[in-house]
């Protein structure tokens, strides 16, 4: 196999064995990085790594292969290099929440009332409206359930107050969706909503890294120190809206962490080379 086949190679292994560790993009990430005044050319690297072995093989590998493109050498002698990377890259479970939004409906037809429930999104933290597209989505709904009703009545007794974005649009779907808003009888239909925010404790797998680059004579060149979550299991599953707990995956932010940091690094050791005077 030549040189140039060998890299491809690597490079497809170690994405591929990746891919079930680092599998969909963070929603949550955290990262700090410094950048030193020792503009001093880089030429040949020794790399460090420390923590986990799947992971800091792999950071490994993509180092080799962003550094060797940027005009770098990583080298397997101190005595050989230039400068010297320090990493340590760990995995930690902690205990985390997740908001898991549900939309009950309760809707008054002349004798008949029908209740159904809906899923709004589901994330982490706090910011996220998890029912910015589900007034939309109830508007055609009701339409669709009840295609010859006109005259629609939002029951006073709705609760909305878990989302912004849904007390403000839905009686404008509802007009979309041609229905007529009224504030009393007589109605077609009397629609009752109550927005729910569902907690959910979970078991997260974060990511952190802390990566240092200095010159033998140890001057600073480059940090970074940052944490991310790789993926999280739900410590129980609610009846309503669980679908979405089942692989929480999606809780990555990167595709492939690793492979970012292996780049961020090559991106500001050849930043720190541009500063060389030739």
């Amino acid at each position: 196999m030549t040189p140039r086949f060998a890299r491809f190679g690597l490079f497809i292994s170690s994405i591929a064995l990746l891919v079930s560790l680092l599998s969909q993009p963070a929603t949550a990430q955290d990262t700090t990085v410094h950048h030193g005044d020792s503009y001093t050319r880089i030429t040949r690297l020794f790399v460090n790594l420390t923590g986990d072995p799947k992971i800091t093989r792999h950071l490994y590998a993509f180092l080799q292969l962003e550094l060797e493109d940027v005009g770098i050498e990583v080298v397997e002698s101190e005595s050989r290099a230039d400068a010297e990377l320090d990493g340590n890259l760990v995995r930690k479970i902690r205990a985390g929440e997740l908001n898991v939004g549900v939309l009950h409906l309760e809707v008054a037809s002349g004798n008949d009332t029908k209740q159904w429930d809906d899923c709004g999104a589901t994330a982490n933290g706090i910011g996220n409206d998890l029912f910015n597209t589900s007034a939309g989505d109830v508007a055609a709904s009701l339409r669709d359930k009840y295609p010859n009703a006109a005259k629609i009545l939002i029951d006073p007794a709705s609760d909305l107050s878990a989302s912004e974005i849904f007390g403000a649009s839905f009686e404008s779907f509802l007009r979309k969706s041609k229905f007529e808003l009224v504030k009393g009888a007589p109605f077609d239909l009397r629609v009752k909503v109550r927005l729910e925010i569902q907690k959910v404790k979970i078991d997260q797998d974060d990511l952190l890294w802390d990566l240092d680059v200095r010159m033998r004579d140890g001057n600073l060149v480059y940090s970074e120190k940052g944490s991310t979550p790789i993926t999280a299991t739900a410590s129980t599953i609610p009846t309503l809206c669980g679908g979405s707990l089942h692989d929480l995956s999606w809780l990555s932010g990167r595709q492939d962490q690793v492979f970012e940091l292996a780049r961020s690094t090559a991106k500001s050791l050849t930043q720190n080379n541009a500063q060389v005077k030739r």
